[in-house]
């Protein structure tokens, strides 16, 4: 049960992502002022990937001892990071004097997030597990 939890929550992911990147890169190229949404995207994409985190480290405890190597190497120490860059990206966003340098801050942090979360996602599991 965990395990579709955690293959639905990775589209939530991605589609937060995508829209705290179109936000960011239109508000930065675009010259626009910092506003709510902007906070509230920057919000929802990181909390989304700590749920994730959460959900993917009861999954770990559920791993026999052959598979846990290969996942801590191909999947959960890439996702930590993202993770971090997530955290850090909204960290350096709430740090930032200027609407530009928020929304520039914000743009690539998050990318870098999201960039390691694509790569690293297991694309071959299915988003429900008993279909």
């Amino acid at each position: 049960m965990i395990l579709a939890i955690h293959n639905m929550v990775r589209w939530l992911v991605i589609l937060s992502g995508m829209v705290v990147l179109a936000l960011e890169y239109t508000a930065w190229l675009g010259q626009h002022e910092w506003k709510p949404a902007n906070r509230l995207v920057g919000m929802i994409f990181p909390s989304l990937l700590d749920v994730q985190l959460l959900l993917g480290v009861i999954l770990t405890f559920s791993l026999a001892p052959r598979q846990l190597g290969m996942m801590l190497s191909l999947h959960i120490i890439p996702m930590v990071g993202a993770v971090i860059l997530a955290h850090v990206g909204s960290r350096m966003v709430k740090r930032s004097v200027t609407d530009a340098i928020k929304h520039r801050r914000a743009a690539l942090w998050y990318s870098a997030a999201f960039f390691v979360v694509l790569m690293f996602i297991p694309w071959w599991r299915p988003l429900l597990p008993w279909l």
